[in-house]
């Protein structure tokens, strides 16, 4: 069947001649002829090349319900709606987005104007489509108000309290406790009631939930006596007291760390270390201590760095709070820094999910979520929302953004600790002034040894001599100086030479830097020129050395003073690993 859209052509009125009416039709068929060639000739070969590969029946993926293969799939319209509007160009879905005016089709590049004005001529004529096709229903849509029913999307209500008539039950909980075993007894069920707890059993039950620890011989004894005088003061007391108790804060605030994903590390890629997380524990367990309205906690969790505070106590606090979004795990080594920052964002707003709602988000990244009333539309606009905000720093392994507390309630410690740090400084300074200078001078060196501390003469690599090619890094400790050079493979014709001038004759240690690893050779031939010779001695940087674990006995040499004491590394005979290159030293034997 041939559809098209007849245009207006007034008829002539009954009683002129039958020539007249042939002549008024054969004008209306004539001019809907026109409009079908115009349709055939612009029309369909735009559609055909720049649109049926998304939107007809012959696409693999139909994009946004919309099918433009068939005069009935445009008039009924996809997701958004009907495509066009016969005669109003500039109401029509369709001319908006081949104008790139709200969506932008086609997507990689706009059509050309003549093109696109071809369609708003064809549309104002009254759209004029010999094509037929079944009619295309809508793609299903989320029924939100359906959705709400759902028992976990209900508001929480008070439940009604039953009227009982039972001496047993003197609290609602315990009425409501009466009330099922009256329904459970009609459905056959049996329902037994516990005895009666001894107050040393309640105070045990009381202490262990609130505060995670038992309660003291003489906390037993003074409820076990008030208990006897006054049952309901001695509870509601006694669970005033486990209230008020910081311990309640810390037992119930790791639950709720556990909800928040607390770690102190990133996890997910290389972990990395999160140096103010501890901040984030004690802002949850402050938090549940002063009783913080729930509603609250949720705002400052999510955008705490955008909420008014009234001092810097509440401006730290909520800043705190919303580091809740940066505790996810994520691989900030990704090069594609892009997909890093999309990744982070689905993490929070499905951690989002789970947190506030008890339901997954994430799924939404990718379709419309399969049981809950939530399209991937409303996903990505609450994308739009988070990735808004700029939370990372670009680099190899990406970095956080941070944000500046104004101190607030932490003020006055940390003025205290400048003080005393200052004060141990100066005793540091003076207890190493105080110090033999043979015990400041001794070849005994800590985790990163500094230069000035080390005994004899030392030749970091900054003044030895390298062939090949060598990378500088400071990435891993131990290292003296500012750090090390390491070579990987192949490294054919890589030596360092280390050269000395001793001060005076004599037997020297000769030590060597090892900065050991597993990725490390553990077969590294060392040349030691001599007053004696030459001697060649093998040395392993993949594990520690004995003694302080820096330093590696190269052995005990004879040198005199105006000769060069020459070491050479040759990393080009080592076995398989890396080989580092760092500071040698010379200690005069004792």
């Amino acid at each position: 069947m041939i559809v098209v859209c007849t245009s207006l052509v007034a008829l002539p009125a009954a009683g002129d001649d039958e020539a007249s009416k042939a002549a008024a039709l054969q004008q209306a068929a004539t001019a809907d002829a026109a409009k079908v060639d115009f349709f055939e000739a612009r029309i369909r070969p735009a559609l055909v090349e720049h649109c049926y590969s998304c939107h007809s029946t012959a696409a693999k993926d139909v994009k946004g319900g919309l099918l433009l293969d068939s005069r009935p799939g445009i008039l009924v319209g996809g997701d958004s709606g009907a495509a066009l509007v016969p005669g109003n160009a500039d109401a029509s879905l369709l001319l908006k987005a081949l104008r790139h005016e709200d969506l932008e089709m086609p997507p990689e590049r706009k059509l050309p104007d003549a093109v696109i004005a071809d369609f708003a001529a064809w549309i104002r004529d009254g759209a004029a489509d010999p094509r037929d096709g079944e009619v295309v229903g809508k793609k299903r849509t989320i029924d939100i108000e359906q959705g709400r029913e759902f028992w976990c999307f209900r508001p929480v209500k008070r439940p009604s309290i039953p009227v009982i008539e039972d001496e047993w039950a003197t609290t609602d909980i315990d009425r409501l406790i009466v009330a099922q075993q009256v329904a459970r007894t009609t459905q056959g069920q049996k329902l037994v009631r516990a005895a009666e707890a001894a107050p040393e059993i309640l105070i045990r039950r009381l202490t262990f939930v609130l505060t995670g620890l038992p309660p003291t011989l003489e906390e037993q004894e003074t409820f076990a006596s008030a208990w006897i005088d006054n049952p309901g003061k001695a509870m509601e007391s006694t669970v005033d007291r486990l209230l008020a108790s910081p311990h309640f804060g810390e037992r119930w605030g790791r639950h709720w760390l556990d909800v928040a994903r607390f770690s102190e590390s990133t996890g997910g890629g290389r972990s990395l270390m999160l140096p103010d997380a501890w901040r984030f524990r004690d802002y949850v367990v402050h938090s549940f201590n002063t009783d913080k309205p729930f509603d609250q906690l949720a705002r400052e969790h999510i955008a705490g760095d955008l909420l008014p505070s009234d001092s810097d106590e509440q401006h730290d606090a909520q800043i705190i709070g919303a580091g809740y979004l940066m505790l996810g795990a994520n691989n900030y080594e990704e090069q594609d820094k892009e997909q890093l920052r999309m990744d982070v964002v689905d993490e929070q707003i499905d951690s989002m999910g789970r947190t506030f709602l008890g339901m997954t988000l994430g799924c939404c990244r990718c379709h419309d979520h399969k049981f809950d009333p939530i399209p991937t539309t409303d996903y990505y606009a609450l994308a739009g929302i988070f990735r808004s905000t700029k939370s990372l720093l670009p680099n190899n392994v990406s970095d956080f953004v941070t944000a500046t507390l104004r101190v607030g309630y932490d003020k006055a410690a940390v003025e205290a600790w400048a003080v005393r740090d200052k004060e141990l400084e100066q005793q540091i300074a003076a207890l190493q002034k105080s110090l033999p200078k043979s015990r400041r001078n001794a070849a005994v060196v800590s985790k990163s040894p500094q230069r000035d501390t080390l005994a004899g003469v030392i030749v970091d690599d900054t003044e030895a001599t390298f062939e090949g090619t060598w990378i500088a890094s400071a990435f891993q400790p131990p290292f003296v100086g500012d750090g090390y050079k390491h070579c990987g493979q192949p490294r054919t014709g890589l030596t360092v030479r280390y050269e000395a001038k001793l001060p005076t004759d004599g037997e020297y240690r000769v030590r060597m830097v090892i900065n050991s690893g597993d990725s490390r050779s553990n077969s590294i031939p060392v040349l030691i020129v001599h007053a004696d010779g030459e001697s060649i001695v093998t040395v392993s940087q993949k594990t520690a050395p004995p003694g302080d674990g820096v330093f590696a006995e190269l052995g005990r040499f004879r040198f005199e003073a105006g000769t060069p004491a020459v070491v050479t590394v040759k990393a080009s005979e080592a076995s398989a690993g890396f080989v580092i290159a760092d500071a040698i030293q010379f200690v005069e034997s004792s």
